[in-house]
């Protein structure tokens, strides 16, 4: 029998949903509470969750001067189950 994928994040109307516009990237305790939550879905015999999480800004120059700047906030979680 086939089952949805469960969602690691919150609802976006819930307190304390992934990722907060607030904060470029997730603290400790968010990342550790989204350790957490995964793990409790496991049911593999080994599981193993990497959490990176950041902001990376780009500028661009023309005639001596900033034309564009941006940035990007990335939070990635990969799972691997081992059965």
């Amino acid at each position: 029998m086939r089952r949805e994928p469960r969602s690691l994040f919150m609802e976006p109307s819930r307190p304390g949903a992934f990722p907060r516009a607030d904060q470029p990237f997730l603290s400790a305790d968010e990342a550790k509470t989204l350790i957490d939550k995964a793990i409790s879905f496991a049911t593999s015999d080994e599981v193993r969750i990497d959490v990176r999480s950041g902001w990376t800004g780009n500028t661009r120059f023309a005639r001596g001067e900033i034309t564009t700047s941006g940035g990007t906030t990335d939070t990635t979680v990969t799972v691997t189950a081992t059965v």
